[in-house]
C-alpha cells in the first residue's frame, strides 16, 4: 500500500471515530433531578410545633406518588404504590431529606410538583386509620390532615423557576412543607387541613 492510500485509510479511520464519538456522546448525557423536602419553619431539627395554641407533637404526611408535570406531561419521579413513605414533618427542619436521588428524566418542560398522599378528601369522614394525622400534646389521640381539592388530586406545588430540562442537565428540587403555614385546624371539630398554596418548590441547576 502506498503512503496516498494509507493516509486515505487513515483519514477514513479518524472520522469514523469523531462520529461515532459524537453518536455515543450523547446517549452518554444524562438528565437528572434530586428532590429534597425540608421544613423551613425551623432552623433545625424540630420536634414540636405550635399552632392554634397547641403542641403538635407529630405531624405525619405519607406519600404515595410524586410526579412532576406540565400542562401536557406527567412524569414519575417515584411511586411507593403500597406501601407509601410516612415522614413526620418536624423530623424535617431546614436540612431536610433528599428524597430522591439522580431520576433521570425526560428532555423537557415542568412547571409544577406533585404529591399524591394516602389522606381523605376534606368533604368525606374521617377514616379509622389515617395514614396522614397529626397527634397533640403527646396524646395517642389521631387527627387526620386532609386535602382540600381531594386525595386524588393531591397536592400540587408550582415549581420556581420552571424546569427545563435540555441534554446533561442536572436539578435539584427543594420541596418546602413550611408546616408552621401549611397545617391549618378548620371549623370546631378538630379537622386539620394541608394547604398547598403554602408549600414552595425551589429548583436549582446543579450542571
Amino acid at each position: 500500500m502506498n503512503n496516498l492510500s494509507k493516509f486515505k485509510v487513515l483519514t477514513l479511520i479518524l472520522f469514523l471515530a469523531f462520529f461515532l464519538n459524537g453518536c455515543l456522546g450523547t446517549d452518554d448525557e444524562q438528565n437528572t433531578v434530586s428532590l429534597r423536602v425540608i421544613d423551613s419553619s425551623y432552623s433545625g431539627v424540630a420536634k414540636e410545633l405550635t399552632l392554634d395554641t397547641k403542641d403538635y407533637s407529630t405531624v405525619n404526611v405519607s406519600i404515595i406518588r410524586i410526579e412532576l408535570t406540565s400542562d401536557d406531561t406527567v412524569f414519575v419521579l417515584k411511586d411507593y404504590g403500597t406501601d407509601p413513605l410516612l415522614i413526620n414533618l418536624l423530623d424535617l427542619g431546614s436540612a431536610g431529606i433528599l428524597l430522591i436521588s439522580n431520576v433521570e428524566i425526560p428532555v423537557g418542560n415542568y412547571n409544577k410538583i406533585r404529591m399524591i398522599l394516602d389522606a381523605p378528601e376534606e368533604q368525606n369522614q374521617a377514616p379509622v386509620n389515617p395514614s396522614s394525622f397529626l397527634t397533640i400534646d403527646g396524646n395517642a389521640t389521631e387527627y387526620p390532615i386532609f386535602i382540600p381539592s381531594g386525595a386524588q388530586t393531591g397536592l400540587k406545588i408550582k415549581l420556581q423557576p420552571p424546569l427545563e430540562i435540555i441534554d446533561g442537565s442536572s436539578f435539584e428540587i427543594i420541596l418546602d412543607f413550611n408546616s408552621e403555614n401549611t397545617i391549618k385546624k378548620t371549623g370546631q371539630n378538630d379537622r386539620y387541613i394541608i394547604r398547598p398554596t403554602s408549600m414552595s418548590a425551589i429548583v436549582t441547576d446543579n450542571s
